[in-house]
């Protein structure tokens, strides 16, 4: 062996027991990519928090922007590629109980809805149809000329074509006041 060769083999070897951390930030045992993909933009984790209600941790939520912002209504009021990730972190959330309270944040956010608000409002809250387990993810994503697409566990459950839908929902999140203050702070950045 070659003098400088032994020292590399040394290095290689060492090299294979190091790890390096995956890239994301961790909240309550979830982790969360730093940044996503999503119909061609690309979003950067804005802020993560816990939504707790009751004394519950009831999800994760991390809100990813095409660039970072620390206004909440301006971000509820944006026409602009967005992300809201729910990973639940409370097993066995009835869907009428999510559906009642989404209906319930919307309407104090938009208390004089217009009859086409109020059909997409209802569309939204009437896709919540599953018991939601430990684990499941809802994405609720603004994507400008396609609307609010809805997935859960990654499949797309539908687009809803409806800029005030779009700003009532976030503002639930983000408005004055939020559902969540704590969960307004994490979303809005360390």
């Amino acid at each position: 062996m070659r003098p400088g060769q032994s020292l590399y083999t040394i290095l290689l070897l060492c090299s294979l027991f190091i790890t390096v951390p995956a890239a994301g930030r961790e909240v309550d045992g979830v982790t969360l990519p730093e940044s996503i993909d999503l119909a061609g933009h690309h979003l950067l984790l804005n802020g993560a928090g816990v939504r707790s209600k009751y004394l519950l941790d009831i999800y994760v939520g991390a809100l990813y922007l095409d660039h970072r912002q620390d206004n909440g209504a301006a971000i509820a009021a944006a026409d602009a590629p967005m992300l809201m990730r729910m990973h639940f972190l409370f097993d066995g959330v009835p869907p009428e109980r999510l559906r009642r309270g989404w209906m319930k944040g919307l309407k104090k956010r938009a208390p004089h809805a217009d009859a086409e608000l109020e059909r997409a409002m209802r569309q939204f809250c009437d896709l919540f149809t599953v018991r939601v387990r430990r684990h499941d993810v809802y994405d609720v994503a603004w994507l400008p000329g396609r609307g609010l697409e809805v997935s859960f566990n990654g499949h797309l459950l539908a687009a809803i074509d409806s800029l005030p839908l779009k700003r009532a929902l976030f503002a639930i999140w983000l408005g004055d006041p939020p559902g969540d203050p704590d969960l307004k702070r994490g979303l809005l950045g360390p």
